[in-house]
C-alpha cells in the first residue's frame, strides 16, 4: 500500500537521512537501518534528501518533488 505522506527508503547501510525544503531549512532528521525504512514526509514542493552513513560520511543527495 502506498502512503503519500511517507517515503519508503531501502538502505544498504545504517545511517541518517536529513530532509531540507527548497530554501535549505531542515524539515526532519531520521535514523535509517539496513533494509526498508518508512520516513514521514508531508512537505509539498521540492525537497532535498541527504543520506549519511553511521560514520557521518556523505552517501547520497537526492531531490524530490511532491
Amino acid at each position: 500500500m502506498v502512503n503519500e505522506n511517507q517515503l519508503n527508503i531501502v538502505a544498504q547501510t545504517n545511517g541518517t537521512i536529513r530532509i531540507f525544503n527548497n530554501i535549505g531549512q531542515l524539515q526532519g532528521e531520521f535514523n535509517i537501518v539496513t533494509g526498508e525504512n518508512d520516513i514521514p514526509h508531508t512537505t509539498q514542493g521540492v525537497s532535498f534528501l541527504v543520506f549519511t552513513n553511521a560514520s557521518n560520511n556523505l552517501i547520497s543527495r537526492k531531490k524530490i518533488l511532491k
